[in-house]
């Protein structure tokens, strides 16, 4: 018989428990592992910024040799891209995707044009989508200088 099925008069006890060790828990590791993230996703947009000079160019060149920027470029769309959303808007495999993102490569056997006018199509989506209040130099045409500043202080 599980523990307590028989004894609600424990179970307030056992939750408030239950609350306070997770509570302890979390003060304990949430903040290490957030600035682990953090420091994570910085580095990923440091690296998209770099390759897609600073988000002025997502065609599918860029998106061939560095398929595993794709995260960070459905995070600087208005809304965020969910990657079923890419795959829909785009109209490409959800395979694709998933390896773009996930392995950070492309399927080997998918035709040459076919990977190209895929990749191309994710890149109009991404680029007709870019978040201009968190990439506001895309819309003024000034440099990105103020979040490169930024991303470099965590990094």
């Amino acid at each position: 018989m599980p523990a307590n099925l028989n004894q609600p008069h424990r179970w307030k006890e056992d939750i408030a428990r239950s609350v306070d060790a997770f509570n302890a828990w979390f003060l304990e590791n949430a903040p290490s592992v957030f600035q682990e993230q953090r420091a994570a996703a910085a580095a990923d947009v440091r690296q998209a910024m770099r390759v897609t000079a600073d988000f002025t160019k997502i065609g599918s060149d860029v998106l061939k040799h560095h398929p595993n920027i794709l995260p960070t470029l459905r995070m600087v769309t208005c809304p965020p891209l969910a990657r079923d959303r890419v795959v829909g808007l785009a109209k490409v495999s959800k395979n694709l995707v998933l390896r773009m993102e996930k392995r950070g490569s492309l399927p080997p056997r998918l035709p040459f044009q076919k990977l190209r006018d895929s990749l191309s199509r994710i890149g109009n989506v991404v680029r007709n989508l870019v978040d201009t209040d968190i990439c506001p130099w895309l819309e003024n045409s000034r440099p990105a200088l103020s979040l490169i500043a930024c991303l470099s202080l965590g990094g």
